[in-house]
């Protein structure tokens, strides 16, 4: 007999949140923490650069450091942990 579990993204991405525990949230700078909050929001990196008034590629240059030192997969993932975390509200 085959089990079969059905996740969507959201569950998949929530599921593997709670099994990271970063080890210094506060790692995170001023910028990148900013960065995070729009990005929570749904906006793109041209949205988010437009917003804090920096470049599109400065953005994504943010978002690799703020995955590498959140151990996050994507930004569903970053946001996830960010939220969980008080890095952001």
């Amino acid at each position: 007999m085959r089990l079969c579990i059905k996740m969507n993204y959201t569950e998949i991405v929530a599921a593997r949140a709670e099994r990271f525990i970063p080890k210094n949230p506060n790692a995170l700078s001023k910028r990148e923490t900013e960065v995070l909050d729009v990005l929570s929001k749904g906006r793109t990196n041209l949205q988010i650069g437009k917003e804090l008034g920096i470049s599109e590629k400065t953005v994504k240059n943010y978002m690799l450091t703020v995955f590498q030192k959140l151990g996050a997969d994507n930004r569903a993932h970053a946001a996830i942990i960010a939220f969980r975390e008080g890095l952001i509200t």
